[in-house]
């Protein structure tokens, strides 16, 4: 490069680009605190530097304009216009080329590699403050490079300068566009990007074992080559960006983000437990995690199994913190039934749980673990849980939780994470009476192990306190009105006690005779689509695992009810009040708009609804499977249960 020596003073007598820009994460002045934006001094430096920006010759007086705007005025001042007068000026060509520069590791850039991939980072984490800028298909195209440098650190690694020009830094084809970008640049730094075979000759020292391994080498081995703080930082804020974008998931999930944390992970390379985690959760969770772990299973599988041990050997209170971390990478329960190293991870979890669930935990701290727990049974169900002794503890203390939490909530408001916790214990229970009362399993679906029958006195605890947790649920449902009727928890809330009602008649007749009016006004206000708020429906959308899941159309509601209705049918008190409510109307329209659905669908829906072992117009599970039907003997006995 011309001016290389002079970039060099410059790079070392100013204080480390990382600490001044902060990459719009840490730090900040009293000037930002009050409002922001830059003085009038940094304001008239700015504009000199843009102008120079604009009239570089080449790279070295780009990064030394650069250099300049970051010493005088730290990214996380800038606001966004003045963000994108930075990005107009430099573009987002030269950071993508100095990663490129840095990673093949030519001697005649005129700067230490380390130095090219900080400022390279730096600048794309500062432009990526903006989501306007984090989506531009330029910075899209950098994030094989980035997520090729928090995994590989290629910079102290000798395998990922011997790979194909294909696979350097795991880049494919992205560090391909890069190049060809960056033939049409000025300056030495963009011969070096157009020619990355030379900088192939350069090799590291000392790192002849990373020959066994392709990609990686553990920490044990080469302590030194952690990468820098600064630079992972940068790289975990870029991903971090792109993530939180509409299309974000989709954009890092196409480029292998997933199997890439996974090998960072692994080798904890830097702040890849901080960092890497918590956006690996974001990319495996919600719609997108049966395809997922579709495509990446083993990766996922491996890493569950380390998260399992990591979890056996923390103490007591990273065991609380990594119970919500766990539930994040739980696998969907298609995935686990044929498993045998998931089946291993899920008893081994169970036997961490155990111990915790028989001590005294606050509401804040037994909120995740009960949330894991119902997360657990619904892999396997009850088949790893422990004893039937430990099986009634933990329905009695998921009880009790419900109990608490919806009699005593001030202003009959639980807190969203108290809600949270409560549709964890919702599922416990329902697990609880499906073992109970459906324990007969179909030919369409493997059998999951029964546990041992508890005694007679261990069944009427159970069903006790069930019966006490459901009359909870009656007297929150009683205080719902109308305006509520959109909310995902209240939702969550009719469905478990459908649950109940579908397999229990003889408990609580007259709280649920009364409760008759919301239970059928709550149905026909989404069959009917009265309500003109659409938050549920959005939220069904929004949280729908399974990706084929069609749209909310408001059916789903009475479907839940309909296994009680034909209880309270056919008793003379709810019958009455049935009729009052005019629910024949309302079936009369279910079941109009259930034929005229399945009429347009053709025969397809009613194959595929054989295969699974569904009913269309019954809940799944709930009511597939009576006791009565099965030769097994249930996990609680049926005392003072459903009568026939």
């Amino acid at each position: 490069m011309a001016d290389s020596e002079d970039i060099t003073t410059v790079l070392s007598s100013q204080p480390p680009v990382k600490e001044e820009q902060g990459g719009g994460e840490g730090g900040g002045s009293s000037d930002r605190d009050a409002g922001g934006g830059l003085t009038d001094a940094q304001r008239e430096v700015l504009d000199r530097c843009l102008q120079a920006l604009r009239q570089a010759q080449n790279d070295s007086h780009t990064l030394a304009a650069l250099l300049l705007i970051t010493r005088l005025c730290p990214a996380n001042q800038l606001d966004k216009a003045t963000l994108r007068r930075i990005f107009e000026a430099v573009g987002l060509n030269l950071p993508a080329r100095l990663l490129v520069t840095a990673i093949r590791r030519n001697e005649n850039s005129g700067l230490p590699p380390q130095e090219l991939l900080s400022l390279g980072t730096a600048l794309l984490a500062a432009l990526s403050t903006d989501p306007e800028m984090a989506c531009h298909p330029q910075l899209l195209t950098t994030i094989p490079v980035l997520l090729g440098i928090l995994a590989n650190d290629p910079l102290n690694h000798k395998k990922q300068e011997a790979q194909e020009p294909n696979q350097e830094v795991e880049t494919g084809p992205d560090c391909k566009v890069q190049s060809a970008e960056s033939s049409n640049a000025e300056g030495d730094l963009s011969n070096e990007a157009k020619s990355g075979g030379e900088g192939k000759t350069s090799k590291t020292t000392g790192d002849n074992s990373s020959e066994a391994n392709g990609v990686s080498t553990s920490q044990e081995t080469f302590p030194s080559s952690k990468l820098d703080e600064a630079i992972a930082a940068d790289c975990y804020q870029i991903l971090t960006a792109v993530c939180a974008l509409p299309r974000g998931p989709d954009q890092l999930l196409s480029r292998g983000a997933v199997p890439t944390l996974c090998q960072a992970v692994q080798q904890n390379q830097t702040f890849s437990h901080e960092k890497g985690l918590p956006l690996l959760g974001c990319l495996v969770a919600g719609r997108t995690k049966d395809r997922v772990w579709s495509k990446h299973s083993a990766e996922l599988v491996t890493l569950l199994v380390k998260l399992s041990k990591d979890f056996s050997q923390a103490k007591d209170q990273t065991k609380m913190d990594m119970c919500s971390q766990l539930v994040q990478f739980l696998p969907p329960a298609g995935v686990a039934v044929e498993s045998k190293e998931l089946k291993e991870v899920v008893a081994s979890v169970w036997g961490v749980l155990r111990p915790m669930l028989q001590s005294k935990l606050t509401p804040r701290q037994i909120g995740p673990i009960l949330v894991l727990s119902a997360c657990l049974l619904d892999l396997y169900g009850w088949e790893f849980v422990g004893p039937p002794k430990f099986c009634c503890l933990l329905v009695n203390r998921a009880c009790v939780e419900v109990r608490m939490g919806l009699e005593d909530t001030p202003g009959n408001e639980p807190s969203p994470e108290l809600q949270h916790t409560l549709t964890g214990c919702y599922r416990i229970m329902e697990a609880a009476i499906e073992q109970a009362c459906c324990v007969g399993m179909s030919q369409a679906a493997p059998p999951q192990s029964s546990i041992p029958s508890i005694s007679l006195q261990q069944s009427r605890q159970v069903l006790g306190v069930l019966e006490e947790a459901f009359s909870a649920l009656i007297y929150h449902l009683q205080q719902v009105d109308q305006s509520r009727y959109c909310d995902p928890f209240i939702f969550a809330t009719f469905r478990s006690l459908c649950s109940w009602l579908a397999e229990e008649t003889s408990c609580l007749k007259e709280e649920v005779t009364g409760l008759l009016p919301f239970l059928i006004g709550y149905s026909q206000s989404h069959l009917q689509g009265e309500n003109p708020e659409h938050g549920l429906s959005d939220w069904m959308s929004e949280m729908s695992v399974k990706e084929e899941t069609g749209a909310w159309t408001g059916k789903e509601a009475l479907r839940y009810l309909l296994p009680a209705l034909c209880h309270l049918s056919a008793e003379e008190g709810p019958r009455k009040v049935l009729l009052t409510l005019d629910t024949p109307a309302l079936l009369v329209d279910f079941l109009s708009k259930s034929w005229t659905s399945l009429k347009g669908k053709g025969g397809d829906v009613l194959s595929q609804g054989s295969q699974h072992g569904d009913s269309l117009l019954s809940p799944p599970q709930l009511h597939r499977h009576r006791a009565r039907e099965s030769q097994e003997e249930p996990m609680f006995q049926n005392v003072g249960g459903p009568s026939e």
